[in-house]
């Protein structure tokens, strides 16, 4: 090998090694941030219950609805509610003559066992307007797998219903600010 090839050799292993003992390093630190907001959410277990009736003849007929929800509101200033509203009146499946929600057939009361919430007893339904089914104040915090909730129906059961199926649809809407 000639002299000048083996100054090239050694040239380029003297860069290689510099390059190498020049090599750097360098660190980031940068911030994460999350704003944290107001939330919720609500799950009934069935699209369909039936009310039943318990006792004598002509008691009224009586439905437990219960769901599960989560909810979050902001720490200071902070509310929400669970809301239920019937968009129609109950319809009968051949035509009768039945119970009827604008015609204060059917009451209501809420419960759950989460603290600071406020329930309904013994109120009356309505057609086409939300109604309180729960309150939410400021700081209000459900369980993270959800919180029970429950809203017990109660429908009078009249003679004069003509005999027949009747089905009513609920909107149940939760909302936190």
């Amino acid at each position: 090998m000639s002299i000048r090839s083996k100054m090239t050799l050694i040239l380029a292993l003297v860069m290689l090694f510099t390059l190498h003992l020049s090599a750097q390093s360098n660190t980031a630190n940068p911030q994460l941030q999350v704003v944290v907001g107001p939330e919720a959410s609500i799950s009934v277990g069935s699209s369909l219950y039936t009310f039943s009736l318990t006792g004598t003849v002509f008691n009224n007929y009586t439905l437990n609805l219960p769901f599960t929800f989560k909810v979050r509101t902001t720490k200071s200033g902070g509310s929400g509610s669970l809301t239920a509203t019937f968009a129609a009146d109950f319809s009968a499946a051949d035509g009768g003559t039945g119970p009827s929600i604008s015609g204060g057939d059917l009451t209501y009361s809420s419960s759950t066992a989460l603290a600071g919430v406020t329930t309904q007893s013994n109120k009356t339904a309505g057609v086409s307007t939300a109604f309180n089914v729960f309150t939410f104040g400021a700081n209000l915090h459900s369980a993270n797998s959800g919180t029970s909730g429950s809203i017990d129906w109660t429908l009078a059961n009249k003679p004069t219903f003509e005999t027949d199926t009747y089905t009513a649809t609920v909107v149940l809407t939760i909302s936190a600010s």
